[in-house]
């Protein structure tokens, strides 16, 4: 109907301000968005597979971030993302990029995916099992400083429209806002 998308448009520019506030905030250069629908990223859509690999062509980028192949807490929008970028980094930019792939804990974001799971957009194939590593296959652990987290706490907080009264803390559930704010567990892709 007119009316919701008016309102997804709504909510897609009102994160889009709200990314680039939380760029800024941590001294990145602007986002740059490649026209996917938030709740609808669909990694098998040429256009967006070409979107993808003329932005990186462009950057040419020696490090690639990216989500992992659990999307956090199975999230459709997440692994699609994750999809897009290994394709792109296997077919194209592997010799001369690195690809990082976002790690959490084993059990970190089972509690949300409970509470989550029986919405479209959580992936019905994976269990909270299937979500988070053991420590002992994390390719690079980062414990945060002082000064990190407090950068960290201030780009969440860019992202108003995810938080209650604008608390970063409230980031998912507090357990795992308290984990984020303090780590960065990433694995490398490898060949």
């Amino acid at each position: 109907s007119r009316g919701r998308a008016e309102e997804q448009g709504g909510l897609a520019r009102c994160r889009e301000a709200e990314l680039r506030a939380a760029c800024e905030a941590v001294g990145a250069a602007p986002p740059r968005f490649l026209g996917a629908m938030d709740g609808a990223v669909d990694d098998r859509e040429p256009a967006l597979r070409r979107a993808l690999d003329d932005e990186l062509a462009a950057l040419a980028p020696s490090l690639l971030l990216c989500g992992g192949p659990d999307g956090a807490y199975g999230h459709r929008d997440h692994l699609a993302c994750w999809r897009l970028c290994e394709a792109a980094w296997r077919a194209l930019h592997r010799e001369r990029t690195r690809l990082l792939q976002a790690a959490f804990p084993r059990g970190l974001f089972a509690p949300l995916w409970r509470r989550l799971r029986r919405f479209a957009f959580i992936e019905a194939s994976l269990g909270a099992a299937d979500l988070g590593v053991d420590e002992a296959h994390v390719d690079h652990v980062l414990v945060l400083s002082d000064e990190e987290r407090e950068r960290k706490a201030t780009m969440l907080a860019c992202h108003e429209s995810q938080l209650l009264d604008g608390d970063p803390r409230t980031f998912l559930l507090p357990e795992i806002a308290r984990w984020v704010l303090a780590h960065e567990w990433y694995l490398e892709a490898r060949c």
